[in-house]
């Protein structure tokens, strides 16, 4: 975690080290940047002390890695000072006597740098037009990081040497600031008061129920129990979201910015809430109402799109089973039917016989009404018409699509690429008869037969005294399995949604792209400003030039992990599997329990801090430790809190209370934070990336089914 600080918190204190402190350089990274070429030797050697010599391999190889230079001592950096003594002095130079060489020199060798590779120091005019960056960057994305990352950039393409960390918190911090006043000076002047108070009840907890906890509950699957929160959900924001379509317009801010301010409200808890400004606390709560509002939109389209899914499916299998039964019935007809045919060879069958009295005798054996089937099978067309079992299997489940999907569709609100789309026209007119609890076949169906498809006509429209009749079940299931193709291909869209949205929405507006060519500018691409044809030059120039070296380490056996044939010919050479399934060093360790493990790391770390309690006025409550650990096992391997309550001493209540108290994003995040802070202190953490090339990790990206059904993996 980082220091406590009145400025402005960007980075964890493990990632300013990473950016502003002296890099620490495994082997091969010491081969890399303490490497010398014929212009920087020159240099190197220029100096007359084998003191200065080393001292300038040492910024050089700095500068080199994070194109900064550091204040350090012979002994802070001894090993890369060793290295250096045994590469360039073939060790017969002991380690330098004197720990820090004088500050003139020190200083002329950071100027040969600079103009080595063409940077420059950060200046107060360069300072100055980073600040004026930062406040373009706050209209793009309010998020300190995305600021602080996009600064950082803008320094590297123009070879400037960052400046201190402090100085980045200060500026992005005064812009931020700055931003907060323009958002609360717009907030007082136009957010109305039944909107203020609208929006403070959601965090007021003079009840025990905080509507704001219940509208970040997400649903736990697609039943309709759950669907059926998520649509109360939605219709309890819908006047705060239409009010924040147009104030966050005026506001001027990105939809990045709404989703960071979205996101902090999903993070803090009501304390923290409380403590911010008033206005700008309503401004938070709009951008979260805004986003909410959408993902509430996509969860009950991703609803949509399963529960139709799920019918075809269903549908498919129903079909497999019916065909399987009568080709069964078939196979027994057919015998039947090969002894009405032996009444052709019959001797005993005079031809004078009556026909009939044949035919009585053939339907004794097999029944009249299965001739037809019997004739189908012989005649070798298709007896088994797929299509109708279909919708006949649609047509039984009318009653259950009726009630899982219908309230869906009349709380979304689908829009078409085309001005005349047939089927928005017949979803709008479903919507209509759903108000007035009126039936489909009420409504003149000229309109619908219009869009069925041909070859599926005569399944859904059935003629009865020369009357087509059209089937308002099936066609009505119809119209779902068309919306579905079309949601999913894009040509049908939502636009209050995040994921199933029109892509003109994610687009600049046309009022704003008529300033392109600045907007490309302060974007700081290079390769947007450059024209095409010189674009595509330069890839092209680089694409041959790789493909030269790909071709010339081939050629010459460099590349050992390919196998040149006779010819043009080559081939991939493959290691011989390794039977091993663990090193046996993992044997000489012990089994240890999860939770004496993590009992053992909370010693060490106090993780356990990091879980607050939800509401602050709370937060002097003492922690049940237990709790919060057996809480953070059951949720990790997935056993949940009551199976965790049933083969342990913890109550299932206690779990609960734990789970709905302390365990969130925010205090889950604070806590890892602990732990890999403290990890990355142990002496052990410099091993783990030995070789540059590799990145240790747990994942193995292995796939496996839920033990539940969850919104985001079913």
């Amino acid at each position: 975690m980082q220091k406590e600080s009145k400025r402005l918190y960007i980075l964890a204190e493990h990632e300013i080290d990473q950016i502003y402190s002296i890099p620490n350089f495994n082997l091969n990274e010491k081969n890399e940047h303490f490497s010398l070429n014929i212009q920087e030797k020159n240099i190197a050697y220029w100096h007359k002390s084998p003191d200065s010599i080393i001292y300038f391999i040492l910024q050089l190889g700095y500068f080199k890695a994070k194109k900064q230079f550091f204040s350090f001592s012979f002994q802070d950096v001894s090993s890369d000072t060793k290295y250096i003594i045994y590469h360039y002095f073939k060790a017969k130079k002991t380690f330098p006597y004197r720990d820090i060489i004088p500050k003139a020199t020190h200083s002329i060798q950071q100027k040969k740098i600079i103009a080595l590779f063409g940077y420059q120091k950060c200046t107060n005019v360069i300072k100055n037009n980073l600040l004026i960056k930062a406040k373009q960057l706050i209209f793009i994305d309010t998020n300190p990081l995305y600021i602080f990352k996009e600064l950082m950039i803008y320094l590297e393409n123009n070879k400037i040497i960052p400046p201190g960390y402090t100085f980045m918190q200060d500026i992005i911090g005064k812009v931020i600031t700055e931003e907060k006043k323009r958002l609360i000076k717009i907030a007082k002047e136009k957010i109305p008061e039944k909107i203020k108070e609208s929006l403070i009840n959601l965090i007021s907890d003079n009840n025990k129920f905080l509507k704001i906890i219940y509208l970040k509950k997400i649903p736990k699957d697609f039943s309709q129990k759950e669907i059926k929160k998520e649509i109360n959900k939605q219709q309890s924001i819908y006047r705060l979201y239409f009010f924040s379509k147009d104030f966050l317009k005026e506001l001027n801010i990105s939809n990045e910015t709404i989703k960071y301010y979205a996101y902090l409200v999903g993070n803090y808890n009501i304390y923290q809430m409380k403590q911010l400004n008033y206005y700008l606390v309503q401004i938070f709560l709009l951008c979260f109402i805004n986003n909410r509002f959408q993902n509430i939109n996509d969860n009950l389209i991703e609803s949509f799109l399963s529960k139709v899914r799920k019918y075809i499916d269903d549908a498919k299998e129903y079909i497999k089973e019916q065909v399987y039964q009568k080709k069964i019935e078939s196979n027994a007809y057919i015998a039947k039917a090969g002894t009405i045919w032996d009444f052709y060879t019959d001797e005993n069958i005079s031809d004078l016989t009556d026909f009939g009295k044949i035919r009585k005798k053939a339907f004794e054996i097999l029944d009249k009404n299965k001739f037809s089937t019997i004739s189908a099978i012989l005649n070798k067309s298709n007896p088994f018409d797929k299509l109708e079992y279909e919708w006949k299997y649609y047509e039984n489940k009318a009653s259950s699509f009726k009630k899982n999907i219908r309230p869906l569709i009349f709380n979304i609100n689908f829009e078409s690429q085309k001005e005349e789309d047939k089927l928005i026209k017949i979803i709008k007119i479903f919507k209509i008869l759903y108000s007035k609890k009126r039936p489909l076949s009420q409504f003149d169906d000229r309109i619908f037969k219009k869009i069925i498809p041909n070859r599926l006509k005569p399944y859904l429209i059935e003629k009865k005294e020369d009357i087509a009749l059209l089937n308002t079940d099936k066609f009505e299931f119809l119209i779902y399995r068309m919306l579905k193709n079309k949601v999913q291909s894009g040509d049908i869209f939502i636009r209050e949604s995040v994921h199933f949205r029109s892509f003109e929405d994610d687009l600049i507006s046309p009022e704003k792209w008529k300033k392109k060519k600045n907007i490309l500018k302060n974007l700081n691409l290079p390769v947007l400003n450059t024209p095409i044809s010189e674009q595509l030059d330069k890839f092209e120039q680089e694409l041959d030039t790789k493909l030269s070296k790909i071709n010339n380490r081939i050629i010459s056996g460099e590349n050992k992990y390919i196998k040149v044939i006779k010819g043009n010919k080559w081939s991939l050479k493959y290691k011989s599997s390794d039977k091993k399934i663990n090193n046996p060093f993992y044997l000489q360790i012990p089994k240890n329990y999860i939770s004496d493990i993590l009992y053992f790391v909370n010693e060490h770390c106090n993780f356990i801090k990091a879980f607050s309690h939800l509401l602050a006025r709370y937060g002097k409550v003492k922690k049940d430790e237990s709790s919060i650990i057996a809480t953070i096992i059951a949720y990790g391997t997935n056993i949940r809190l009551l199976k965790m309550s049933e083969i342990s001493d913890m109550n299932y209540q206690e779990l609960l209370m734990a789970s709905n108290n302390f365990i969130r994003l925010e205090t889950l995040k604070k806590a890892n934070d602990f732990v890999t802070n403290k990890m990355t202190k142990l002496p052990i953490y410099e091993y783990f990336n030995v070789d540059k090339e590799v990145i240790h990790s747990s994942s193995d990206g292995q796939k496996r089914d839920t033990a539940i059904e969850t919104i985001n993996s079913r």
